[in-house]
């Protein structure tokens, strides 16, 4: 028989793929199928999966029964409505049709919000996901029946998220992984075997204080000397590590790894505050998510290095970035997780990206005058050549001092009510009182009375999340919702800076209250057992573990020593010197427990790193006296990376017996009373290196 020629091959090939192509272009047309029972949830990212055709559950008992019943695997995604990569799967790979029937036949499909349940942030490889690549608000796990994790996406590298049909191949070695894990001829599992080695490096890494030197050049060594950022570890704002570097007295390192980033479009001049991420190393591709608690750290990484630069620049955007979290993050008086990105196939936002032809037009509707058309692309870099974006970002710092500058942001934000921008919609305990805490310490380090008392408004709006010392997860309250570290934490932080911030003994007492309350539930035999979900964990096993990471905002570990050394300093020469001693002990203990771990978790151990250093180089500033609030904000303006507090209450009772003045004090030394100059001489700005363990104890 004679072969067809190439021709006729090529032909049938060419009509094939017309054919499939049109067979998906009419799928678009068909009406989106029915709700899956993800539609009668509330929390933001499980119902961004109510209309995919996947019988989507949630991850409890009943989905892993279902597993046994059917022996089939469990895919187990963990995602938030602000990550691009979890929005790309939904809207392209999910919603595929042979993707939906292979899933429906292979797997048990379970699906958990990561603002809902903070608790799943990084149960899976909490010390290797730094080098593993994995995402924080898309996670893609696949376990045994019995919950035991035996792959997980991007192990074999990443897979275009835009088109199923590659993707499918995913999925398809995930199960035919299983069938190699259930017939035993797979050998050993490597995701597994991963998972459990990082749970052995947990429980028997041995004590050792971090050390803080090797760590400080890690991150030096991780900066771009170009295009600035830690671009070793993605190129995402990194307001930990930049604490980190200035807390050190690095300036021109942090200098280098700040400047490229604030004068990029990362920076959002128009709402304030920060994108997430950049897809490139240069900041030229954004990612238009924005994150609550990850714009309140970088309010203060950037906000902090202001104040002791005297930066006009840095303040200036740090400023813009507390304005934004008070006065667009908001929903009914409370304050939602995220912005989400709305970006288009251009990678253009609808609402932050301006177009030629938009400036244009708005020159000839009189929105714009024809000359502020030109000055705002002047401003702003809008230039497709430099910018295909076309989001604005300010190249010379000097710009923002002319007086045309505010008005024109202002007409070009009054551009934008008729598209406004998405948020997520359901508010949570631990961004609202994480929002509270920052803006309340911003506002004190910058001596701003008036912003410290919005911020004091917004904390007084909480209310209904708290119980005598109790914290509920979410407004509005669930049935069955069970106590997170989280939220408890951030609780006790926010009512702390409120006390530091005005000097209010009931806030100090209320998150004491609050911090012991957190100890009751999340500490077993007089030890931290800081896994987020202790109280009635479910899922799969080995997940109860501590979060050390950064992800991406500052791990539950880091903000438990932090507190306990907060409080072990305010306590300490009065009815709670006892507990004082407990909390700094404890701090300390937490402290060199992951010590040995940091080379390990990379720049996701900036939080733990800081956190560490203010236990160890604790040296700080108690004032006592009538205008001791005053004084606290005087001397935090001068020394913002040192702890500064009021004495009044139970706060340094000892003190306070002594006489008004400021107070120097290390473990038990103290010097003192001093006035404020005096204060300050004993009082360095930047932390030392050779502090050892021992200078931190009473």
């Amino acid at each position: 028989m004679q072969k067809p020629s190439f021709s006729v091959v090529t032909l049938v090939v060419v009509v094939l793929g017309i054919f499939g192509l049109g067979l998906r272009q009419l799928a678009t047309l068909l009406p989106p199928p029915a709700p899956n029972r993800m539609e009668v949830e509330t929390a933001d990212f499980l119902r961004q999966g109510s209309r995919h055709a996947i019988n989507w559950r949630l991850l409890n008992d009943e989905a892993f029964s279902e597993a046994r019943r059917t022996d089939r695997p469990i895919l187990l995604l963990l995602g938030s409505v602000w990550s691009t990569e979890a929005r790309r799967m939904d809207q392209m790979i999910f919603t595929d049709s042979e993707v939906q029937s292979f899933l429906a036949r292979n797997f048990i499909c379970v699906r958990v919000d990561l603002d809902e349940s903070p608790q799943w942030r990084s149960a899976f490889l909490p010390v290797s996901r730094v080098r593993t690549g994995i995402s924080s608000g898309f996670q893609l796990y696949y376990l045994d029946p019995q919950g035991r994790l035996f792959d997980f996406y991007p192990r074999r590298g990443s897979r275009p998220l835009t088109d199923a049909l590659v993707f499918l191949d995913e999925f398809v070695s995930a199960r035919n992984r299983y069938e190699e894990v259930r017939r035993g001829d797979g050998g050993p599992l490597p995701a597994g075997t991963l998972q459990n080695n990082d749970l052995d490096i947990l429980e028997q890494a041995p004590s050792m204080f971090p050390n803080r030197a090797y760590f400080l050049q890690e991150l030096i060594d991780a900066i771009d000397p170009r295009f600035g950022g830690f671009a070793r570890y993605g190129q995402s704002p990194r307001p930990l590590a930049l604490s980190y570097l200035l807390s050190y007295g690095q300036v021109d390192a942090w200098r280098t790894a700040t400047g490229p980033m604030l004068r990029s479009g990362i920076v959002d001049w128009l709402d304030g505050g920060f994108y997430r991420a950049s897809k490139s190393r240069d900041w030229t591709v954004i990612e238009f998510d924005k994150l609550a608690l990850h714009n309140a750290e970088l309010m203060l990484a950037i906000g902090v290095g202001g104040q002791l630069l005297d930066d006009a620049f840095c303040l200036r955007i740090a400023k813009n970035t507390f304005d934004a979290l008070l006065e667009r993050f908001g929903s009914e008086g409370w304050i939602v997780a995220a912005r989400i990105g709305d970006d288009d196939r251009r990678g253009r936002s609808a609402y932050a990206s301006f177009s030629v032809q938009e400036l244009r037009r708005y020159g000839g509707t009189g929105l714009l005058t024809r000359d502020e058309t030109d000055l705002a692309r002047d401003f702003f870099g809008l230039s497709v050549e430099e910018n295909p974006q076309m989001v604005m970002k300010v190249l010379d710092p000097a710009e923002f001092a002319d007086p045309r500058f505010d008005p024109l942001i202002s007409k070009l934000r009054e551009s934008r009510k008729t598209r406004p921008a998405p948020y997520s919609k359901v508010p949570y305990a631990h961004v609202n009182f994480g929002v509270a805490a920052a803006t309340l310490r911003a506002a004190r380090i910058w001596n701003d009375p008036e912003r410290i008392e919005r911020a004091e408004r917004f904390l007084e709006q909480l209310g209904p999340f708290l119980g005598t010392n109790d914290v509920t997860h979410r407004m509005p309250q669930q049935v069955g919702d069970r106590p997170l570290l989280p939220d408890y934490l951030n609780a006790c932080e926010a009512f702390l800076e409120h006390y530091l911030a005005t000097g209010r003994v009931d806030s100090l007492e209320r998150g004491l209250g609050i911090l012991r309350r957190s100890r009751t539930l999340f500490l077993e035999d007089g030890k931290w057992l800081l896994a987020m979900n202790r109280a009635g964990a479910l899922g799969p096993e080995g997940t109860d573990v501590p979060e050390i990471i950064d992800m991406p905002t500052e791990s539950a570990t880091a903000r438990v020593i932090r507190l306990l050394g907060m409080y072990g300093r305010l306590l300490r020469g009065g009815n709670y010197a006892s507990l004082a001693r407990q909390f700094t002990e404890e701090a300390l203990e937490l402290s060199t427990q992951y010590g040995s771990m940091v080379p390990e978790m990379g720049v996701g151990a900036s939080g733990i790193m800081s956190a560490a250093s203010e236990v160890l180089d604790e040296r700080h500033a108690i004032v006592v006296g009538e205008y001791a609030v005053e004084v606290v904000r005087r001397l935090s303006s001068r020394v913002p990376t040192r702890f500064v507090a009021p004495a009044f209450g139970i706060a340094r009772e000892d003190l306070q017996r002594r006489g008004q003045g400021v107070y120097v004090v290390e473990g038990g030394d103290v010097v003192g009373p001093l006035s404020v100059e005096e204060a300050l001489a004993q009082l360095p700005v930047y932390f030392d290196l050779t502090r050892t363990p021992g200078s931190a104890r009473e």
